[in-house]
């Protein structure tokens, strides 16, 4: 996840551009030397924020922000809100969706209530007001990303306990 937040800071700041797609699917995991690196790809429903199209509401629907399902302009934000879901998908190992009724803070709460930096983290990622929502830089800031041992770290681990099976999914060294 640090990787793909970062590739978002860069694409919505120095870019000026809105993914406008991001989901599991289009986030590749290639392994370059002893690194894991994640890639961001298709780019085909990206829109520069100066582009008139950006009321558009192209995506995928279960990765749509509130603020596109509603009509608004994309902003960098629908891709937080996006990236918020896959996080959401990558620890739990399924696909995710808000039950129609219940608050997003309170079900992040019944979900991850094990972890306070995750819920914290999921809920100003996921917070349904655009206007309020962190950006991609600011979620790279967030405390959850300072608890968690970098990626070449869990590599340098994998390597010395590569005699040990490990069969269930590994989720928060890929974050």
């Amino acid at each position: 996840m640090r990787q793909l937040l970062s590739a978002l800071a860069y694409m919505h700041s120095t870019l000026q551009a809105v993914h406008c797609d991001v989901k599991p699917a289009n986030i590749l995991f290639i392994r370059l030397g002893k690194s894991p690196v994640i890639k961001l790809a298709d780019f085909g429903l990206a829109k520069q924020l100066t582009d008139p199209n950006l009321n558009d509401r192209w995506g995928t629907p279960s990765y749509l922000a509130p603020e596109v399902m509603a009509g608004w302009p994309s902003t960098p934000a629908r891709d937080v809100w996006a990236a918020g879901i896959t996080m959401m998908e990558l620890i739990t190992g399924r696909q995710f969706a808000f039950p129609k009724k219940m608050r997003v803070s309170t079900c992040i709460m019944q979900n991850f209530r094990h972890d306070a930096l995750l819920c914290g983290l999921l809920t100003q990622m996921l917070e349904p007001n655009p206007h309020y929502r962190i950006n991609a830089a600011e979620a790279l800031l967030h405390p959850f990303f300072h608890t968690l041992p970098t990626a070449s770290a869990m590599v340098l681990w994998d390597q010395r306990h590569s005699r040990k099976k490990v069969t269930a999914p590994v989720t928060y060294p890929i974050i």
